[in-house]
């Protein structure tokens, strides 16, 4: 009964667990997963409040849920459901509003160590050219995964256009191709990621990757990689720059690199465009990881004029 209902559905591995969950109880209390109504969903996610789930994953909860339904912005908009997530809101405790800011030096340094050539160990050049391109872009690991060779494009002046077919983002409801475009390092080409993407487009050992696609499987080339293959290089290599305090599950490349360059002058406008966020109210929220003030508040205010 669930596996033919998942099967087919573009989610991620973090939604599986909620809709297992859900199809489970929807086949208890004999409810259609695909036509719930709004009550149906707060009786759901009411037993995992119950149990002790934090408010996050019961919203993580929602949307997992939200992709069997026929009609899901019918029941996002409930006014029961907003109401009963305003009341789990303000029963939560409190939470930091600011996140500790993550200094990358340490895997940028090690990322700088691996040569972007084509005869540097492919199962390297993979992972510095997905981390190269997280951080310059902010992708997910999805968005790396469905990066389509045949449509990205080097220009003369080493201005790199990637093409991204259905991202996580959608239009009005319907999937999208993303284009982006990334800059050369002229400062720095250990750290390049287009020389870095140039390196593995072009590697010797990926003659026999599979069409249209970037990053190359090192232990069968014709075999495709997952996007949760993409996202433990990730996690491993920024691994390298954490502390005990800042190992936490949430630490995403996409949401550091968008805080760091906002802290060296980038306009909030760009960093919210280059990221494809909805607005900049999502990305405040969600993503935003330093709130602290760099001016000297104190003289600027209480100095005599």
């Amino acid at each position: 009964l669930i596996t033919p209902l998942i099967a087919h559905m573009p989610t991620t591995t973090s939604y599986l667990p909620a809709q297992y969950r859900f199809l489970c109880w929807c086949q208890h209390y004999d409810r259609d997963p695909t036509q719930f109504n709004a009550t149906d969903i707060i009786n759901f996610l009411s037993l995992a409040c119950d149990t002790g789930f934090q408010l996050n994953t019961i919203k993580l909860y929602r949307s997992a849920i939200l992709v069997f339904h026929s009609d899901a912005e019918s029941i996002r908009s409930s006014l029961d459901l907003l109401e009963i997530f305003r009341r789990w809101a303000r029963a939560a405790p409190p939470r930091p509003w600011s996140r500790p800011v993550v200094d990358v030096t340490p895997t940028l340094r090690f990322l700088a160590s691996i040569a972007s050539l084509p005869t540097t160990t492919i199962s390297l050049l993979n992972q510095k050219t997905a981390f190269l391109l997280a951080m310059a872009a902010f992708l997910w690991p999805s968005d790396l995964h469905c990066i389509q060779l045949q449509h990205c494009s080097v220009s003369t002046d080493n201005l790199l256009t990637l093409s991204i077919l259905a991202p996580k983002e959608t239009c009005c409801g319907q999937r999208i191709i993303k284009t982006l475009v990334v800059h050369p390092l002229a400062a720095d080409s250990a750290l390049c990621p287009v020389q870095a993407f140039v390196a593995l487009r072009d590697h010797l050992d990926a003659a026999n990757r599979l069409p249209d696609v970037l990053f190359v499987n090192s232990h069968s080339r014709s075999s495709p990689l997952s996007a949760t293959t993409i996202a433990a290089w990730l996690k491993r290599l920024l691994a390298c720059s954490l502390t005990s305090a800042d190992s936490r599950p949430t630490l995403s490349v996409r949401s550091i690199a968008s805080d760091l360059t906002l802290q060296r002058g980038v306009s909030l406008d760009d960093v919210v465009t280059m990221g494809n966020w909805s607005s900049t109210t999502v990305f405040d929220q969600h993503y935003r990881r330093s709130r602290m003030v760099r001016s000297n508040m104190s003289r600027h205010v209480l100095e005599p004029p």
